[in-house]
């Protein structure tokens, strides 16, 4: 349920944050900028109990550092794994500047910072009781006990942060692993094609437009409001088929793993009875239907890979699961394609998976694995070449420093310009004959660092 609330929170273009120790309530709840902050209770490992105490002392003033926050939560709330849970949440990135891997960083005695930090909130806590309670109470100073000191430590790997902080709050949040090699994704997607750059009008959605334009108050609560709308019978059914219609996206056939079987129901729904004899399809119509079958790609990272012993002896079958920003999607590899594909298939690798859909006897549709290749080599194998969108009557002499600069980062792919002239409402495409540059991962940032071109690779 979390995870659809934050897909549409994601669509209407909610900021979703994570979670906070100064902001954070029990539930899920909304900040005074509108956004909305995870709540405490959602995080595993973390109960009702610890953030209620959190909450209740947030009412005394937000935490100052790190150390105000252990001094001032009470031990029995405060156990280990609690704060284990909250530093891998992300609970305290903005209560103090320590990253989360120095949390966990040790010192001689094998102790973490986290346990440290434990002991002292623990030890302040008792030399304020005893003060409290002691006979000179008004006469005493402050509890003086020394904070302990939380040493430089070497930040954790992005996969390794996110995948703690999705083993504790069920789904990336922070960030996302794909984000790493965001370019390639965009770019086997379809999302840096011509089509998409020139042609694709993004549509902008104006949210108060959707809101009833009749304020409805009490006043008017004996008026009928009246659905203006004529709708007939099975209507809902119609526009519930229009919402879920699925079309690969860009020269690849590009699917998001969350649309593989929606696809899939789409295109083989509607089979032929003609084609089926005694519950069977004939050999030859699929053999034609099959061979006429599309390849198809999808992109994300392996979180999961088994391999097992298959019914038939001396044979092997895999199972493998992806994940990409939409959800994640089963595939499984035969004793063939796993021989085939298996030094290219492994946990926490960004893959390129091509696949076709398999028409079997009984009608059943399976998703059989073509090939499969190396995210992080998208650009250099595939992109042949990069068009830069410039507006003629907005060239700078900054931005010819620019394209200089991006010229002598040399490389194989050829470098071309689609200039367009508002005025006239017309174009020119320069190709070049000489110029090549390396398009990859550093080229596509400079773009976005100088953020004044869009472009379309080829």
């Amino acid at each position: 349920q979390i995870t659809l609330f934050m897909e549409d929170c994601k669509n209407i273009g909610v900021d979703v944050l994570g979670p906070d120790v100064n902001e954070s309530a029990f539930h899920f709840a909304v900040n005074e900028k509108g956004q909305i902050r995870f709540g405490l209770g959602a995080i595993k490992g973390i109960g009702e109990g610890p953030s209620e105490a959190i909450v209740k002392e947030r009412k005394n003033g937000e935490f100052k550092n790190i150390y105000d926050f252990f001094e001032r939560i009470p031990s029995s709330q405060m156990n280990k794994r609690v704060a284990e849970s909250l530093v891998f949440g992300g609970g305290f990135d903005e209560v103090d500047n320590y990253h989360r891997a120095q949390y966990f960083d040790t010192d001689n005695s094998g102790r973490t910072n986290l346990e440290i930090l434990l002991k002292y909130g623990q030890s302040f806590q008792d030399g304020k009781n005893e003060i409290e309670h002691s006979l000179f109470a008004d006469f005493a100073d402050e509890v003086k006990i020394e904070k302990p000191k939380i040493n430089p430590a070497p930040e954790w790997q992005n996969m390794h942060k996110l995948n703690k902080e999705k083993e504790i709050i069920g789904f990336y949040l922070s960030a996302h692993p794909l984000d790493e090699f965001q370019y390639q994704f965009k770019f086997i997607q379809g999302a840096l094609s011509r089509k998409e750059i020139l042609e694709t009008k993004k549509e902008e959605i104006d949210i108060e437009s959707a809101i009833l334009p009749t304020d409805i108050s009490d006043e008017n609560e004996d008026i009928e409001v009246i659905d203006l709308i004529e709708t007939t019978e099975g209507e809902d059914e119609i526009i519930e088929e229009i919402l879920k219609k699925v079309e690969p996206k860009g020269a690849f056939n590009f699917l998001n793993l969350d649309e593989v079987e929606v696809y899939k129901n789409q295109v083989f729904a509607d089979l032929n009875p003609s084609l089926f004899v005694d519950n069977k399809i004939e050999w030859n119509e699929r053999k034609k239907i099959n061979e006429r079958s599309k390849e198809f790609t999808v992109a994300g990272l392996i979180t999961e890979y088994e391999v097992k012993d298959s019914p038939r002896s001396g044979e092997k079958i895999a199972f493998l699961t992806v994940e990409d920003y939409t959800g994640s999607q089963s595939f499984r590899l035969g004793d063939r394609d796993y021989l085939r594909l298996r030094d290219k298939v492994d946990v926490q690798r960004f893959v390129i998976i091509k696949f076709k859909y398999s028409l079997s006897a009984d009608g059943r549709v399976f998703v059989n694995i073509t090939d499969v290749e190396d995210l992080r080599d998208a650009l250099e194998r595939f992109a042949k070449s990069m068009s830069v969108v410039l507006n003629v009557e907005d060239l700078r002499e900054k931005d010819v420093d620019f394209f200089k600069s991006l010229i002598k980062k040399k490389g194989e792919q050829k470098l071309n310009f689609y200039i367009k002239n508002l005025v006239e409402e017309s174009h020119l495409e320069i190709h070049s004959m000489q110029t090549r540059i390396a398009i990859n991962e550093e080229t596509l940032s400079l773009f976005n660092t100088f953020n004044r071109f869009e472009f379309f690779l080829n």
